[in-house]
């Protein structure tokens, strides 16, 4: 089921960024989307991330093959045809049209499922919540280094003096500093 057309351009890039991703990386992407469907296809998934290393000039930093090494993997996995039936097979299931076969690209067509369902489903890890995690990992950094600035102004104005008299300076500026751009 080709619907990139149908699909908007967030899902376009998206689904081309996963296609850019390693063998092994998309088989874990489709593999944590339909989990629930084909958990019990996890060996014959993972032969098929084997045969796609093994076929691939670039072993298992490669991302995708061409037509000849696609061919080569579809006689393999016997699921030989001629070569018309072949390009009208890779026609199918290249939904990026890039002229290459992804691995993930490969499974959406063997178990007949289409790229917003896939896109729509939620990761074993959930990448939403990864760059959430890392955005507030960021933010709690900056709030550390604040405090710890806060800390050591405190402790110059503690001491008195003239570092002292600068010190509650600049803390005064640091508390009444507009912390828009944290947002």
């Amino acid at each position: 089921t080709n619907n990139m057309a149908a699909g908007d351009q967030a899902d376009i890039q998206y689904f081309d960024e996963v296609c850019k991703r390693k063998h092994k990386a998309q088989a874990i992407f489709f593999l944590n989307a339909y989990w629930a469907e084909y958990a019990d296809q996890a060996e014959d998934c993972w032969s098929v991330y084997q045969l796609f290393c093994e076929e691939d000039k670039n072993g298992d930093e490669g991302t995708c093959v061409d037509e000849f090494v696609s061919h080569k993997i579809l006689e393999r996995r016997g699921e030989t045809l001629t070569v018309l039936k072949l390009r009208e097979r890779l026609r199918k299931i290249d939904l990026n049209q890039d002229g290459m076969m992804s691995i993930i690209e490969y499974f959406l067509n063997k178990y007949e499922r289409g790229v917003k369902e896939l896109l729509s489903r939620p990761q074993g890890t959930n990448e939403m919540l990864v760059r959430a995690q890392r955005a507030l990992d960021d933010v709690i950094a900056i709030i550390a280094a604040i405090e710890k600035k806060k800390a050591d102004l405190n402790a110059k104005i503690a001491k008195g003096g003239i570092k002292g008299n600068i010190a509650k300076q600049e803390l005064f500026a640091l508390e009444n500093n507009d912390p828009t751009e944290l947002n």
